[in-house]
């Protein structure tokens, strides 16, 4: 599956939009593990503010404890790629972070 990195310094913010879950096999339902570290994976959806507007994405994280992070609040991502999947008959994006925590507040 083909990864494209998103540059999230086109973002003005991004800001915590729901609790962090633990992801879960669509199927199944067993907790996700991730392919490439062997951590598990957490979810959460962000709010992107862009100057063309906000968009909201759900991205997951893979993480040995689930981020801490609260609803509105202001955050840094790193790592983030958007793969591409055939869903039915479109295609849509799920994204992935190499890590998502607390942006440091501006001096």
């Amino acid at each position: 599956m083909q990864t494209i990195p998103v540059d999230t310094q086109s973002f003005t913010n991004i800001l915590v939009n729901s609790e962090v879950r633990a992801a879960t096999d669509f199927d199944t339902k067993a907790p996700t593990i991730d392919k490439e570290t062997s951590l598990p994976v957490f979810s959460v959806e962000l709010a992107a503010f862009t100057p063309e507007g906000i968009q909201t994405i759900n991205v997951k994280v893979p993480s040995a404890q689930a981020p801490t992070l609260t609803v509105g609040q202001a955050v840094k991502v790193t790592g983030l790629v958007a793969r591409a999947y055939k869903s039915g008959d479109r295609v849509a994006y799920s994204f992935k972070a190499r890590s998502i925590e607390a942006a440091k507040a501006a001096n």
